[in-house]
């Protein structure tokens, strides 16, 4: 049922495609030059500062009574530097519940109104987490050399509170006085054990710092840290552009347009509580941020966050991959509709496999509701804005209760399906619609129509009835199934095409193990459908080798993402019905390479002469020896 050859005519548009991305490859952004050398910056006094206040706070958990004397502390040190302070005020959600936190604001006005944000937390989770406090040491002694200098731009120093989900970073992206040059984030300035990348562009949407920025930080660590930054390679590039998860606080400001980076010598995963501090470093780093400042007040502003792959040096636009995401669609989709043609033409069903594969998709959002549910009864109050480690929101017992639950929730509701046979048009045991079935009025399909010897047989016809039996590999159910799947990847390529480079390989893959009618052995055929998974289950592999989480804590923050808003209702829903053509795949798939029975039907043989007539024939025949009847059974 399966047209190879409209399928290999749709791979022309691919061909296509892979020449418009060859010329479409362009050099990144140069980055930006200074002719001020930060000489000025003392790493002592940032190393001062940082054990200083790690010693006299050691405990400061969001919206605690020691993170708010700090916040104190800090907006004293900056008003003397001759900045002027103010407070925001707001209401978040922490690991301890939701809290009031207040992010310290100091302004030096420049002779722009552009603005050069530099941002570095507080609080912190554990204790006595020094290194965590690095961040600020620096931002003090950044906010003493800048005192003295005369600045082209605004500068904003911001010391913020709730970094748990980046609750501070989130409401100062919101709010922050406009327009923005770029935002500088100060993760851990000090911490012993470099973890790459050490400039991190990643943003919670499908957005990344643009080159300029990237390559301007990654300059002034060599030339002022003796360090390389660390390239992320393809892989890590396409998991962040794909699923955007990162726990730190640059997230946010992509997001509303602003970029950002973050320099920290933890990479793109925050220092645990006990993590060493190495003395060196505070300066190499502190003076690192001052040369990135220096370029950006030397320069006009750096280009918006946009979407984009680095490949072999060069930036490959986010529009080259959704052109080339949509044409790899083509000729699944091409397939799918003559599938659905086909099958239409020939009376097998197609609605009651569509809507088993929206049964499907119904235990995921059973879950879903689930999780919604026990966020609007105030059971979630803890869920941050953003990711967070696994350390920052450990699994209680009601968290362990609600994932059990939500298992329980998804298994239940697919047994209740396999038991009233919701998926079974999914495998084939939909039969064909048959002339001479009775209808819902009690009359019989077909009746009072003819159609020659089909209607009426000549004398002497002898009709050889067949059992028509529900085949595996339904047409109709492939139709279903691909269809569904190739509009759900159609409308993830329109928002986030990097997203649909995941599915993409399952749609080609999944096609040729439904093909009922292809000679493919089991093995190959379970083997195609397992393939099809790959992508996303080395997604969910990198994120939980890079940020240290176990299956179980990784669904953990996927709930506590959800609700908390950070995976949007949106893109949740799309993720379930993804789910549930899987699923709808999985089951036709194996139940192809289980139970591979030929569609059989009634095929009417005529024997020509009288009926006295003993010769060939005379006794009927296989159907396998009478003219057409091979490609009669073939359709």
């Amino acid at each position: 049922m399966v047209d190879p050859r409209i399928y290999r005519t749709g791979l022309l548009v691919v061909v296509l495609a892979v020449i418009v991305f060859a010329f479409a490859l362009q050099g990144q952004g140069a980055p930006l030059g200074s002719a001020v050398a930060p000489v000025a910056f003392n790493g002592s006094n940032a190393r001062r500062n940082t054990v200083d206040l790690a010693r006299q706070y050691p405990h400061r958990p969001a919206g605690s009574a020691a993170d708010l004397a700090l916040a104190r502390v800090i907006a004293g040190r900056l008003r003397g530097y001759g900045y002027q302070v103010s407070y925001q005020r707001f209401r978040a959600p922490t690991p301890a519940g939701t809290r009031p936190l207040e992010n310290v604001v100091a302004w030096r006005t420049g002779m722009s109104s552009s603005t050069i944000v530099v941002v570095a937390n507080r609080d912190a989770v554990g204790s006595p987490a020094v290194a965590e406090q690095s961040g600020t040491g620096v931002l003090l002694e950044l906010a003493r050399v800048l005192s003295s200098e005369t600045l082209n731009h605004t500068i904003a120093l911001v010391s913020t509170s709730g970094s748990t989900g980046a609750a501070g970073a989130a409401d100062l992206a919101a709010t922050v006085r406009r327009p923005v040059d770029a935002v500088l984030v100060l993760g851990d300035m000090a911490g012993a054990g470099l973890r790459r990348p050490l400039v991190v562009p990643w943003s919670d949407g499908a957005e990344l710092a643009p080159t300029e920025l990237r390559n301007t930080a990654t300059a002034a660590l060599h030339a002022q840290a003796g360090l390389t930054a660390g390239n992320p390679g393809l892989g890590a590039q396409l998991a962040h552009l794909a699923f955007p998860l990162t726990m730190t606080e640059q997230g946010p400001f992509a997001a509303h347009g602003i970029p950002a980076v973050l320099l920290s010598s933890s990479g793109d995963n925050p220092p645990s509580a006990s993590e060493p501090i190495n003395p060196a470093y505070s300066g190499r780093f502190g003076r690192t941020a001052l040369q990135i400042i220096n370029a950006l007040e030397s320069n006009p502003r750096v280009p918006a966050p946009s979407a984009y792959l680095i490949l072999d040096g060069n930036e490959v636009p986010a529009w080259t991959i959704r052109l080339l995401v949509l044409a790899l669609i083509l000729p699944v989709a091409a397939t799918a509709v003559d599938v659905f043609a086909r099958a239409r033409r020939r009376r097998y069903g197609v609605a009651r496999p569509l809507a088993s594969v929206a049964a499907a998709t119904a235990p995921f959002l059973a879950a879903l509701a689930v999780v919604l549910v026990t966020r609007a009864v105030g059971l979630l109050d803890s869920a941050p804005p953003g990711p967070v480690g696994p350390a920052a929101a450990p699994l209680r017992t009601g968290g362990v209760v609600l994932l059990a639950g939500l298992g329980a929730v998804i298994a239940a509701s697919f047994g209740l399906l396999g038991a009233c046979g919701a998926l079974s048009a999914l495998t084939g045991s939909a039969r064909r619609n048959q002339p001479g079935r009775k209808r819902s009025d009690g009359r019989k399909r077909g009746a009072g129509r003819k159609r020659g010897a089909e209607a009426h047989p000549p004398l002497g016809a002898k009709v050889v009835r067949l059992r028509a039996q529900a085949t595996a590999g339904d047409p109709g159910a492939v139709a279903a199934i691909l269809i569904s799947s190739c509009t759900l990847v159609l409308v993830v390529a329109c928002t986030n095409p990097f997203a649909a480079v995941l599915l993409v390989p399952a749609l080609h893959l999944w096609m040729v193990a439904m093909a009922a009618g292809a000679r493919l052995r089991r093995g190959l055929r379970l083997a195609l459908l397992a393939l099809g998974f790959a992508l996303p289950a080395l997604l969910m592999s990198y994120y939980a080798l890079t940020l240290h989480f176990g299956p179980v804590s990784l669904a953990w923050t996927v709930v506590l993402m959800v609700a908390g808003g950070s995976l949007g209702m949106p893109a949740t829903v799309v993720i379930c019905l993804l789910a549930g053509c899987g699923v709808s795949a999985a089951v036709n798939v194996i139940a192809t390479a289980l139970k591979p029975r030929p569609l059989k039907r009634a095929i009417a043989i005529t024997v020509r002469g009288p009926l006295t007539y003993a010769g060939p024939g005379s006794l009927g025949g296989t159907p396998s020896a009478l003219p057409g009847a091979r490609s009669a059974i073939g359709r």
